[in-house]
């Protein structure tokens, strides 16, 4: 077991789906890493849901998440004791599996509140889109045609609030419902070392759906598309470093 690696106080996120997909929408519980047990096994906080706690069942398997000062980590891990001390209550988990790198970060979806904009992508706008790559015509007249196109399309941006993001995609809500499988502008600004950065990404909806909690308003679901190397590196650059000063804040470090 890598004792090194683990804090107290450190994030978990369990899940009982066995893979992460990008689109899925997945059962999510969050803990807190205690303390080693022996054999292989951890002793964690037990998860808390809308103010309750969560008592997770004995013999459960499920994927853990860790989110520590030296990266993310994933394991399967199986819950084989539950008990209380003090008015506390823990779960002792057996890691089945050995600690691995959590190497997908970008399908991660960091929880958040981000002012922002979009606007779909007219079918005239993608066809020069695609011109523009393949130079079938002139650049100078192909760029003359995309300029009228978006001075058009200018007026017809929507305001969203971002509510979650990864390097793959993201989630927002808004006042417009869109239509899966339509393609949308988005833009963003996110700090990156301090420094406000703005995005601009390509995005395929894939699912729109009325909030049940706020009436007139949708929540999205947005894959990025073509999305730069760079600008995937820096989203996932600030979803580490918002955790980071997340966990810090909880230990009463910042």
């Amino acid at each position: 077991m890598s004792s090194g690696i683990f804090n107290i106080g450190d994030k978990i996120e369990l899940y009982k789906d066995k893979e992460y997909s990008e689109d899925q929408i997945r059962k999510k519980y969050v803990s807190q890493f205690l303390d080693f047990e022996e054999d292989e096994k951890i002793k964690i906080a037990m998860p808390i849901e809308s103010g309750r706690l969560v008592p997770l069942s004995i013999g459960d398997v499920y994927k853990m998440l860790f989110y520590t000062d030296n990266g993310m980590y994933q394991c399967q891990g199986k819950i084989v004791d539950r008990f209380r001390e003090k008015n506390i209550f823990f779960l002792v988990v057996e890691l089945l599996t050995d600690l691995e790198r959590f190497q997908r970060r970008e399908f991660y979806r960091f929880e958040c509140v981000l002012n922002g904009r979009c606007r779909m992508i007219s079918k005239e706008e993608e066809l020069l889109l695609e011109k523009l790559q393949t130079s079938e015509v002139s650049l100078e007249q192909l760029n003359a045609q995309y300029q009228a196109v978006l001075a058009d399309m200018e007026s017809q941006w929507n305001d969203v609030v971002f509510i979650n993001l990864s390097g793959g995609g993201a989630k927002f809500n808004s006042r417009t419902r869109y239509e899966s499988g339509n393609k949308l502008i988005v833009q963003m600004e996110i700090p990156i070392n301090n420094v406000p950065v703005q995005f601009e990404l390509r995005a395929l909806i894939v699912a729109s759906e009325a909030m049940f909690n706020r009436s007139g308003f949708y929540e999205t679901r947005i894959k990025f598309l073509k999305i730069g190397k760079k600008e995937r590196e820096d989203i996932i650059k600030f979803i580490f470093e918002e955790e980071r000063r997340q966990r810090q804040r909880k230990k009463g470090m910042v």
